[in-house]
Order: C-alpha cells, then structure tokens, then sequence
C-alpha cells in the first residue's frame, strides 16, 4: 500500500498465490530469478519519482544491517513494486552493509552472483557484484578434501592464504576479502574479463591460437618475470604458470589488445615456499605442457628455476601461437623436450643423472637452431636484439 502511489498501478505478471523467484545466495549451485513486471504507469501522488526513490531507500535500509538481512523477504517485495524491484540492489541501500555478518557467516545477501564459470575438480569459480559498490569480484571456492584424521583445515589451505596475505605487488592478483569458516574458504578478487588464454585462442578448431605481437610479447613478459621476481624474493614458487592464470587487461586499442595490457599472475593454488624444509616436494604437480624436466624426471627438491620454465613455454607460446610441448604423457612430453632442445649431459646439468627418473637410456638428441623452433622471433630474444617497433 505504501508503495502503490509511488510505482503507479501495478499489472501482475504471475498468477496470485504464485511462488516467488528462486533465490539463493549460499551457494554458487543456485541463481537468483526475479519477478517480471511490466513497465509502471507515471508516477502518481503527491511524490516525484526522485523523492519516492529515497523515501523507498530510506525505509527499506533499516532492513540492511550488520546482524542479518531477510533476503527472501526483500527479493519478494519486488513483486509488489517496479521501483523496489529496480533499487533493492542500489549501492546507497548496501552502503553500511559488511562482507561477513557478527556471527562470523558471509553477508551473502550483499553478493549477487552474475555469471558461473566452471565448477572442476579445483573447485568453482564466479563472477558477482557487490551491491555496495557495484563492483565486479571473481569469487573462488577452492574444493577441499577433508581426512577423517581430526587435523583440521588442511596444510595446502593454509598455505595458499598465507602465501596471499603476504604478496603486494601490482602484477600479483591477491584477494580483495577472504572468507574461512568451518570447512568453507571463499577467496574474493577484482575481476579481469580476459586472460592470455581466452585472448588468443583460436574460434575454429584445429586452428592455431592468434599469435602476440613481438613488441608486445616482450611487454607482457616484462611484468610477468617482475612479479615473479616479487615471489621469488619473498621464496614463493608458483609452480602453475600457464596462460589461464595470466590474467590480462587489454589495453586501449580494441584492434591491438595486447598493446599497453597489463598483466597479472593468478591462482597460486599449488603455490609453495622453497623455505619450507619439513617434507618434500610434488613432482606430479603443473599442467604437464608447461611441466619443466626436473619435475617430470621425479625431482624431490627444485627450485624457483620451475617457474621460469613454465615462462619460456608460455613466451614462445606467445610468439608462434602454438604450444611449445604439446605432450599427452609424461615420457612423451621428455621426448618432446629431449627432441627440440637437445638430450641433457652431466656436463650440461649437473645432478641429470642422479634423478629418480633418469633409469632408462634417452635417445641422443642434439639440439636445434633457435628459429627452427621459433622462429626469427626467437633468434631476436636469444640474441637479446631489440624488437620491431
């Protein structure tokens, strides 16, 4: 009755009685549905559209507080007027509102989910907006394997978060909020439309991935090794480089992307600190193109040195548009490796024969010339000569 004046008259879009939309907010499995309503007649009263949006405001945002908010109720009373249904989501009504509520439990009455990217075996990934802001967040639940062993959050958890905590550096995507309750870890970040993957790929299949321009390459690679440079330093190892988690912001120039982008290195979920002497390390870890030797050959210790392979494939990558080592296992990958770069001697990698994988006889490969394999692109950065402008 109070808003009728202020909407006009109202034709109903459902049946009476009818239930309202589905609405969910914790749980990335379900999506909000709102109520359809045809477009108000003008607005009657005394009350110009203006004033009526603030009085609606005003007296719906003493339902925003920080102990609980009714979404239900709330999302139901868009059925009863176009103008509530149009600014319960205004960033003035969330103003006050917090990410977590005092009982510890994520305020997802603020989050409204806008689109779900995939839900793997790492565990699943959307896009939301936050109704105080506007703002656009990529939200990742991370899948967690909980033992019957009464240890609590598992070490790989508590890892990735301390290893995000203390990463602050422009080309590192860290967390805007984190959420850990119970058994349940949100990580919330700014969202990026694009990475390098999804700028390059291919639309028809079979059809190699559009390749970045050398000058541009070069760009990207610079703040790619400058955050690293960052982790290395702080004796973080990503262990997971590869064009997915290279989040890239194009730049002005729709017909050149790539030129002015910036870049950022994303997930560290398989991150580990070289510092940590307590157990040793995964080799079955790392997307197996990207994979370098050592870890492929079984190392129990490596270095930061794994990163910085994952950056040349992704770099050449980058150059030819296609993958460098397109393996399907990892014998074959080797084989891909051994056969483009030369097979390894103690002489060239001392430590190669010591390996725990290194106990079959390798075919004798030697290596070939850099543009073979690259192209002239490649001789350029082998050289260190300048790029093409």
């Amino acid at each position: 009755r109070l808003l009728s004046p202020i909407g006009g008259e109202r034709k109903r879009s459902r049946p009476p009685g009818s239930p309202a939309g589905k609405l969910s907010f914790d749980t990335f499995d379900e999506e909000e549905t709102e109520a359809e309503d045809a477009p108000p007649s003008a607005p009657g009263g005394s009350l110009k559209l203006s004033e009526a949006r603030d009085l609606v405001l005003r007296i719906f945002g003493f339902f925003i507080t920080p102990t609980a908010v009714d979404a239900r109720s709330l999302a139901a009373i868009s059925q009863t007027c176009r103008l509530w249904r149009d600014l319960r989501s205004s960033p003035y009504l969330w103003r006050g509102a917090k990410m977590e509520l005092e009982d510890g439990r994520l305020n997802w009455s603020l989050i409204q989910r806008v689109k779900k990217h995939h839900d793997g075996t790492e565990g699943a990934c959307v896009t939301c907006r936050l109704r105080s802001t506007g703002a656009l967040l990529a939200a990742r639940k991370p899948r967690v394997y909980f033992k019957d062993d009464g240890e609590g959050i598992p070490y790989y958890m508590m890892r990735e978060l301390a290893v995000l905590r203390n990463l602050r550096h422009t080309g590192v995507a860290t967390p805007v909020h984190v959420h850990l309750r119970g058994e349940t870890l949100y990580f919330f970040f700014p969202h990026e439309a694009h990475n390098l993957m999804s700028l390059t790929k291919a639309e028809t299949p079979g059809v190699p991935a559009a390749r970045v321009p050398e000058a541009d390459a070069r760009h990207l690679l610079a703040q790619l090794l400058a955050a690293l440079a960052h982790c290395h330093a702080r004796g973080v190892m990503h262990r997971n480089i590869k064009p997915n988690h290279l989040l890239i912001r194009p730049g002005p120039r729709a017909d050149r992307p790539f030129r002015g982008a910036k870049l950022q290195l994303a997930d560290f979920a398989l991150t580990r600190v070289a510092a940590e002497p307590s157990r040793a390390y995964t080799a079955g870890l790392m997307t197996l193109w990207y994979k370098p030797p050592e870890m492929l050959l079984g190392a129990a210790r490596y270095t930061t040195a794994v990163d910085m392979w994952s950056v040349g494939c992704v770099f050449a990558q980058m150059l030819t548009g296609i993958v460098a080592f397109p393996g399907v296992s990892e014998i074959d990958q080797l084989f891909r490796i051994f056969s483009t770069l030369g097979t390894p001697s103690a002489a060239a990698w001392p430590g190669f024969a010591t390996l725990p994988g290194n106990d079959i006889e390798f075919p004798r490969w030697t290596t070939r010339a850099t543009h073979l394999v690259f192209g002239r692109a490649g001789m350029r950065v082998r050289r260190n000569a300048p790029a093409p402008t």
